[in-house]
């Protein structure tokens, strides 16, 4: 995906469309034109965002391939960031990404001042103006910052390594937010097979699905944020004082036997999450869990690293 940029056209869709990576031992518009294309539900879980420190994102692919089949993502627009992709039978994909160089200090990139590990997720679809304000005004009514309320679309894009380009429109939350807490919106402007290959061989770990994301967040914004992702997602499967669980859909059904995924929003339940949390502000992408087949699947295995971003892996 690439950064919000002041030069980006913004886009307004048409009413109606619907591991320790730093260590070095782990190599670990408002426009009036209408874009025609295929309506794409607005609650799939289209990807998630792992970072690697500059210049470092091939350590990544090849301590993850023990587990994974990786394919070659390209390098985006902006030309600061490329990208490889764990593509999932759910049509789901896991985005491992990195900055060629570092970036500035003064970086205005979404993710130029993030930690390297688990920092972004996105579902499928954009955000119609309707349900922008529609949604913007729950927030409001409940008493929120506008900071809080999502943008306007931008227009973002890379180019594959055969050359093709892919284009894409992305819808940000409010910077109120932070990024990671609550997801974007990534809606495709060409073909969606362009952005999300399809996966050219079963996985080493027998991964089918994503299981679960787990978000982390203070006791003083745990409310907050509960009440921002039930404006976004709807009802919760579960509540308590200190857990959440929201359900998820995914782009491509499912074999039979799979559940759907879940968003696990809970405090922190150790020191080493709070030290996690600690580093990353108020909320935080703590945790990716993964579906895995009866036979010859991962089970209980957990990759981590310094960074603390977990995968864990559950058999169907």
């Amino acid at each position: 995906m690439t950064r919000r940029r002041g030069k980006s056209q913004p886009y307004r869709a048409a009413a109606g469309t619907s591991l320790s990576l730093s260590s070095p031992s782990l190599p670990f518009l408002l426009s009036t034109t209408t874009i025609s294309r295929a309506p794409q539900q607005t609650m799939s879980l289209d990807h998630l965002i792992l970072l690697s420190p500059p210049g470092e994102l091939s350590k990544t692919v090849e301590y993850l391939k023990p587990w994974f089949t990786i394919v070659e993502g390209g390098t985006h627009a902006d030309g600061l960031t490329a990208n490889s992709l764990i593509p999932l039978v759910s049509g789901t994909y896991v985005e491992l990404i990195h900055f060629v160089s570092p970036p500035s200090l003064d970086s205005s990139h979404w993710w130029g001042k993030k930690a390297p590990g688990h920092i972004d997720w996105a579902l499928l679809g954009d955000l119609t103006q309707l349900q922008l304000d529609s949604f913007n005004k729950v927030v409001s009514a409940g008493g929120q910052s506008e900071d809080l309320a999502f943008d306007e679309g931008v227009k973002g894009g890379r180019k594959r390594p055969d050359g093709a380009d892919v284009k894409w429109v992305v819808t940000f939350p409010g910077k109120g937010q932070g990024r990671g807490g609550v997801p974007f919106f990534c809606a495709d402007l060409t073909p969606r097979e362009l952005r999300v290959p399809a996966l050219p061989s079963p996985h080493p770990s027998k991964t089918i699905s994503v299981s679960h994301i787990t978000l982390l967040t203070t006791s003083a914004n745990y409310k907050p944020l509960k009440a921002y992702l039930e404006a976004l997602q709807g009802s919760a499967l579960s509540s308590t004082s200190t857990s959440t669980t929201f359900p998820l859909s995914s782009p491509n059904p499912l074999p039979s036997g799979t559940p759907q995924a879940e968003i696990h929003l809970r405090v922190p339940q150790s020191k080493d999450e709070v030290a996690y949390l600690s580093k990353r502000g108020t909320h935080a992408l703590y945790e990716l869990g993964f579906y895995t087949e009866r036979d010859g699947g991962k089970e209980g295995l957990e990759i981590e690293g310094g960074t603390g971003s977990r995968f864990v892996f559950r058999r169907v």
